[in-house]
């Protein structure tokens, strides 16, 4: 049977299903041996969902999964689900769109825009202690360093602002993405700041703990 005649009788699912195994790292042998396909079929399915992947990009599906994704309440999974395609897929597509829009002034407006929207969000709750939440700074989920790295759901968007130049947004929105950034570095350097007084306090309570067992067992003596 040719490779044409072969994907032809594949399920759109089994074929995204090789794709992804490749783009994840499983080489073509393994790939082969695990679905006992022929090589020259293995090759010919994973370059006919690429060329459908190329498709969808050129037709905007980046854009849109790019936009639906920074929605608050939205993710990726969910954005991947309005476009019909793997989770892998929409991680794919979006990986290629926004390396595409990088440093580009639609780049920057979207990235401007979901500065925006975080500091509302901030703004918008307040003092929540009883959440674990702090008026003027993100939480921990949504920023956070650790070993050197910053992680958090507004990781990405953090690094990305920090590429952002003036002139390449309005007045406004470069003012929203200095805001993000300065309530970034300044969540980031408190929460060190309350680290180290939490292990100060706690080396100190070790300390009058020791003391006290020693009082204590003087008293004994």
């Amino acid at each position: 049977m040719n490779c044409l005649a072969a994907v032809a009788r594949m399920s759109d699912r089994f074929i995204a299903g090789i794709w992804q195994e490749h783009y994840t790292g499983s080489s073509r042998e393994t790939i082969a041996h695990r679905h006992k396909m022929p090589y020259g079929h293995v090759d010919f399915t994973i370059r006919d969902y690429q060329r459908k992947l190329d498709a969808f990009e050129a037709a905007g599906l980046g854009v849109s999964i790019y936009r639906q994704a920074s929605l608050p309440g939205q993710s990726l999974r969910d954005a991947a689900v309005s476009a019909n395609v793997p989770l892998v897929a929409a991680q794919y597509l979006l990986k290629a769109t926004v390396n595409k829009m990088r440093s580009t002034a639609e780049f920057a407006g979207h990235i401007a825009s979901a500065a925006g929207r975080a500091l509302l969000a901030v703004e918008g709750r307040g003092d929540a202690w009883n959440s674990g939440m702090r008026g003027n700074e993100f939480t921990a989920d949504e920023l956070r360093s650790s070993r050197g790295s910053i992680l958090g759901k507004h990781s990405g968007l953090y690094k990305d602002c920090k590429t952002i130049s003036f002139g390449m947004v309005s007045v406004d929105q470069w003012g929203d993405v200095q805001d993000f950034i300065r309530m970034a570095e300044s969540t980031l350097a408190k929460r060190i700041v309350r680290k180290q007084r939490y292990l100060e306090k706690r080396e100190k309570d070790n300390r009058d703990w020791e003391r006290h067992v020693m009082r204590m067992a003087a008293c004994h003596d």
